[in-house]
């Protein structure tokens, strides 16, 4: 299955807010969702960064800050932590079916179409066809994301669809028996 569902809508719109939403009440139905979000990091009413929160364990890493800490991959306004990011890919080079039934990347950007961040690792589930994936992506990037990773006819979610369609679009592809919502 490899990349099978893409959330996308404009930056500062509430994508994360609304996949957590979502994994919410996909949890609440027993589906097992691993992989990680990245919640906006907020100082002062401005946002300054984003966490890297691991589904399965809860853990939460800085991931990105607008002002460099040491260990740091400057890119575009943001100062990424090198630890995070060997955190992301471990989480993510340990998925199979067995421990997960849903794969969450928050999100897929310009670092990864530069052949950074994640771009290995999801790279890697393209070819694990057993398990769906569900990334965040900007509207302006999802053409440039499909064509660079080579996903093939995924489902589309505007930040407008609903969360119950949502859901029920992604239980019906998990192939497994949950009560549609």
């Amino acid at each position: 299955m490899g990349v099978q569902f893409i959330l996308t809508g404009e930056p500062n719109q509430g994508k994360t807010t609304k996949l957590h939403q979502i994994l919410t009440s996909l949890n609440a139905l027993g589906v097992k969702t691993c992989g990680f979000l990245a919640p906006g990091y907020w100082e002062n009413n401005q946002k300054t960064g984003f966490d890297l929160l691991n589904l399965e364990t809860g853990k939460r890493l800085a991931l990105a800050r607008t002002e460099n800490f040491p260990q740091a991959i400057h890119h575009g306004r943001y100062y990424f932590n090198l630890e995070a990011l060997y955190e992301g890919e471990s989480i993510l080079e340990k998925v199979t079916r067995n421990t997960c039934d849903l794969v969450v990347i928050d999100e897929i950007g310009r670092f990864e179409l530069a052949g950074s961040v994640w771009q290995k690792a999801l790279t890697n589930l393209q070819v694990k066809p057993e398990i769906p994936v569900l990334i965040v992506v900007r509207s302006s990037l999802i053409a440039e994301v499909n064509e660079f990773f080579q996903i093939k006819e995924p489902t589309i979610f505007p930040f407008r669809a609903s969360v119950n369609d949502i859901i029920n679009s992604i239980l019906s592809s998990i192939n497994k028996s949950y009560p549609a919502i």
